[in-house]
């Protein structure tokens, strides 16, 4: 089994889920992040489905505040455990999007809803030519968002995920990015 970073299955996911936002929510609702940086603690799961051989579970976790991440990997009965040492807290600039990347976005899966689940939830769905992803964002305080992700990818690859499965939990630490 070779060594996957939950850093790396976590670039996968965010990519992915900028796709989410490129619908438009109901302005000043309590779900929207404003911009600014935030520390993400994040824990996500995977399933590798491979041409040849047995699936690969990949399970991971980033502590936000000291940017420590594990893995545990699995195959057939195997398992394999990871651990990275964090150099810095784990954090994402979350800018307000401009509307050239918007416009890019929205070309590339133009297929997207925003559904309302409560005053302090949204629920963003997009159905893209090769991922269909789910992104719920849930206000908890007025710095703490938890945001669940899960997707579908599509068509036939060699090796792909199975339906990713993301927690994460976003808490603002400024109103400026660094």
């Amino acid at each position: 089994m070779k060594h996957v970073s939950s850093i790396w299955l976590f670039a996968v996911v965010s990519l992915q889920s900028l796709h989410c936002m490129a619908a438009e929510p109901p302005k000043h609702h309590r779900a929207v992040q404003p911009p600014g940086l935030y520390q993400v603690d994040w824990e996500g799961r995977a399933d590798i489905i491979q041409e040849k051989g047995a699936p690969v579970v990949i399970e991971g976790k980033i502590d936000g505040a000291s940017g420590d991440g594990s893995n545990r990997l699995r195959s057939g009965g195997a398992a394999r455990d990871f651990a990275e040492k964090g150099k810095k807290p784990h954090t994402q600039c979350l800018h307000a999007g401009t509307p050239a990347a918007q416009a890019a976005i929205k070309a590339s899966c133009p297929d997207h809803t925003i559904k309302t689940v409560d005053p302090n939830t949204l629920s963003y769905v997009s159905n893209c030519p090769t991922i269909q992803s789910t992104r719920t964002v849930k206000r908890i305080d007025d710095k703490t968002w938890e945001i669940d992700t899960t997707m579908k990818f599509k068509g036939n690859m060699a090796n792909q995920f199975a339906s990713p499965v993301v927690r994460e939990r976003w808490t603002r630490v400024s109103d400026l990015c660094k």
